[in-house]
């Protein structure tokens, strides 16, 4: 009888055991793959459009997302996933901006530019950039006590809304035929994305 006892304890440590293993097993084959899907998305971040991702990247790569993009790390769209369409100015918007003169319209764009840059750049590291932009639209300094008109204010809750890239893109394509703009808006995209937090589907 004793002999018996012993046999059953015998198989109930072995089943214990194996089953132990098999827990540690699945739960390193976890570990593991999460380790692999950062990976990846970490090699995704070597191509250009992915920089800066989510707030300052390009838009989606629709042939990535769909594993036929032929361009790899020169691709110029983003690889990783965006869970909401960009939002863009509407018809009474754009009406509204053309409508500005170019000194106006710095003076109109820039203080929401500079919201979103702070949010991304708490630590005001692209302070000189933002400045150097500024100065290039005329705008020396951004007014804290600018009084929009009512349109003005329309326009400006429309832009709110949008992404910090898009509102500097607007700027861009408002202040035409200005070089030192250009420049100065790249250079602000360049720091900036740099000094951007990493994205959530990145952490360990």
């Amino acid at each position: 009888l004793d002999g018996l006892r012993q046999q059953d304890a015998e198989a109930v440590t072995t089943i214990g055991d194996a089953s132990s293993t098999g827990t540690a097993s699945q739960r390193e084959g976890s570990q593991e793959q999460s380790r692999t899907v950062r990976d990846e998305q970490r090699l995704a971040l070597t191509n250009e459009g992915s920089v800066g991702h989510p707030f300052l990247c390009s838009r989606p790569c629709l042939y990535f997302a769909a594993g036929q993009c032929a361009n790899g790390a020169a691709c110029a769209f983003c690889h990783l996933s965006h869970t909401k369409r960009a939002a863009h100015l509407d018809k009474r918007h754009r009406d509204i901006l053309r409508q500005l003169t170019m000194e106006r319209a710095a003076e109109v764009l820039l203080p929401v530019l500079q919201e979103k840059v702070l949010a991304v750049d708490d630590a005001g590291l692209c302070r000189g950039a933002f400045a150097a932009l500024a100065c290039a639209c005329g705008v020396p300094e951004v007014s804290p006590v600018f009084r929009p008109s009512r349109s003005e204010r329309t326009l400006i809750a429309g832009l709110t809304s949008l992404g910090l890239k898009c509102v500097m893109s607007t700027l861009r394509r408002t202040i035409v035929d200005n070089e030192s703009v250009a420049v100065a808006a790249d250079e602000l995209l360049r720091q900036l994305r740099y000094a951007a937090p990493q994205s959530d589907e990145l952490s360990p």
